[in-house]
């Protein structure tokens, strides 16, 4: 599985990359809902074989807002993402890693089968959701994650950071051994 976090005006272009390796039905694209753009974006993404999960409405922090807040910002995204796509929006991820037992509960009440989380448990296991692809992490200890790929089956990261660390070809190159 492969996702990708966050709404970026480059995501078509990285979409496009992987569709060249016929695996949009192996990813998942983790979107917030605060820009408008970002829901024409889910709709045709969504068209085009992708899985959609929710990012929340506005990439709030879970577990430092109000609960009843939290809990719109969980079941609103949910709703909006099964109007746009005509699908069960199942996947969940938490902004940022952060989340509570409260929030746990409250995305298991609105009914998503899936989540994901940065948040590390363990750095022999580096993260829950798999292996950062792009960001350069400390507990990577100076390897390079698309150096580790093959130990992984879920791998994850930021379209921004590609671009921002110029690793479109390793990211390229990822997918080809990936597929």
């Amino acid at each position: 599985m492969i996702s990708i976090d966050d709404y970026n005006a480059l995501n078509p272009v990285i979409a496009s990359m992987i569709e060249k390796y016929n695996l949009q039905s192996k990813t998942i694209w983790f979107i917030d809902l605060r820009d408008y753009e970002a829901r024409e974006m889910i709709q045709k993404f969504s068209q085009r074989g992708f899985i959609i999960g929710s990012h929340t409405m506005s990439h709030a922090f879970l577990n430092q807002i109000p609960e009843n807040q939290a809990k719109w910002e969980i079941e609103e995204s949910k709703k909006i993402i099964e109007k746009l796509t005509g699908k069960s929006c199942d996947w969940f991820s938490y902004p940022r890693g952060r989340y509570n037992d409260a929030v746990i509960d409250m995305v298991k009440k609105a009914g998503y089968k899936y989540t994901r989380t940065t948040k590390l448990t363990d750095i022999g296991d580096y993260e829950i959701g798999g292996l950062h692809l792009t960001y350069p992490r400390t507990e990577y200890e100076g390897k390079d994650p698309f150096g580790m790929i093959k130990d992984y089956k879920h791998y994850w990261g930021h379209t921004s950071e590609l671009y921002r660390y110029q690793l479109l070809e390793k990211f390229e190159k990822f997918l080809k051994e990936y597929k």
